[in-house]
């Protein structure tokens, strides 16, 4: 591998492929609905315990539940502070 293959790799423009996959999601959520993005997650999560059988470790299942109690807590806030 060389340098410049790396640099130029790491050059690209991966702001924008984060918008178009952003867009592509919302896309597909309009068209097929949630319960075709919840299929979709689904067959990711299987994808990746195919791949990994341990994943989620302890420590990934921690500091996910962690996210999520942050979330809720951010949401209620904003909930509380609409009315």
């Amino acid at each position: 591998m060389r340098r410049e293959d790396v640099e130029g790799f790491l050059g690209k423009g991966w702001e924008r492929l984060e918008q178009l996959d952003a867009e592509h999601w919302r896309t597909q959520a309009e068209r097929h609905g949630e319960e075709f993005l919840l299929a979709a997650a689904d067959q990711l999560r299987l994808q990746m315990k195919a791949q990994w059988p341990d994943w989620p470790t302890e420590e990934e299942r921690a500091e996910d539940l962690a996210h999520h109690i942050r979330l809720t807590a951010a949401l209620a806030r904003v909930h509380l502070h609409d009315r």
